[in-house]
């Protein structure tokens, strides 16, 4: 299932024809010199991020498959031209706080920019979108967890590939410590390429700072994620937090695979049921 699920991942960024062009490309270069594989990556560093936390989150992310920034932008929009239509550009934009229960097997997160409320609950693997009336929290509705999607102490860390520690720096002033990873199809074409930095002065209650990945299959420059947490404090969130009313009566969703509701499940690091999402109809 991991692989289904990191191949699903790279699918859904770059798409099922370039995901075959890599494969051949690895598959050529791997009859001509073939390299040894490793059955599983090495262990991730031993660094830890606590149990339970609250931060503010920013993940910005952009997909561009055939756009071009704006003439005369001075914001370096991109944009598709008229005689591109196979161009396709994604945007997406999330600011907020997460707060992450580890003891209760649960999350919240309060999107600032769209006002979006939603709270995951492991317990019932269900995932709910809460609605604010006259300061009243109430469920609106709520999209199904994969069983098989649990909640974990937070690590960044990639679950599929090799980490790389490139030794101490500064970020933004903060100390820091970089590592990378890559993802690569054979282990021969690189398709992203990952780049974190954590405050680890606490290794077992380490800080994650800001972390790119930069989408780059077949060395062709498509777009990027990048996220940014501040403000980090290692407490557990307030019970008052996940009460919210008619948890028991929420309705499911009808769309429970849009861009955001996947990004989401990207932010939360739930593979399974990313990899569930793409397989439904859109």
């Amino acid at each position: 299932m991991v692989e289904h699920t990191a191949i699903g991942a790279t699918e859904r960024f770059f798409g099922r024809s370039l995901l075959d062009a890599a494969k051949q490309e690895a598959q050529r270069l791997m009859e001509a010199q073939p390299v040894a594989i490793e059955a599983d990556p090495p262990p991730p560093p031993n660094v830890t991020f606590g149990t339970d936390w609250v931060s503010t989150e920013e993940t910005l992310m952009l997909i561009n498959q055939g756009g071009h920034s704006g003439i005369g932008s001075a914001t370096g929009d991109i944009c598709c031209l008229p005689e591109s239509p196979q161009c396709q550009v994604q945007l997406s934009h999330r600011k907020g706080t997460r707060y992450f229960d580890l003891t209760h097997s649960r999350t919240r997160y309060e999107d600032v920019l769209s006002g979006e409320i939603s709270i995951d609950d492991y317990h019932l693997h269900k995932s709910y979108a809460v609605t604010v009336d006259g300061g009243v929290e109430t469920c609106k509705e709520y999209c199904p967890i994969d069983v098989n999607d649990t909640m974990r102490p937070y690590s960044p860390f990639s679950p599929f590939d090799p980490i790389k520690d490139l030794g101490a720096t500064t970020f933004e002033g903060h100390p820091a410590e970089h590592y990378q990873w890559k993802e690569q199809i054979l282990h021969i074409i690189t398709m992203s390429q990952t780049d974190l930095y954590a405050d680890i002065t606490d290794p077992m209650h380490a800080v994650p700072l800001f972390m790119t990945e930069n989408l780059e299959p077949l060395g062709r420059h498509m777009g990027y994620t990048n996220r940014t947490w501040t403000n980090w404090t290692s407490a557990t969130p307030p019970a008052s937090k996940f009460s919210v009313q008619g948890l028991d009566t929420c309705p499911m969703a009808k769309k429970c695979n849009s861009q955001q509701a996947m990004l989401r499940n990207l932010q939360s690091r739930q593979f399974h049921t990313f990899a569930s999402s793409m397989l439904a109809p859109m």
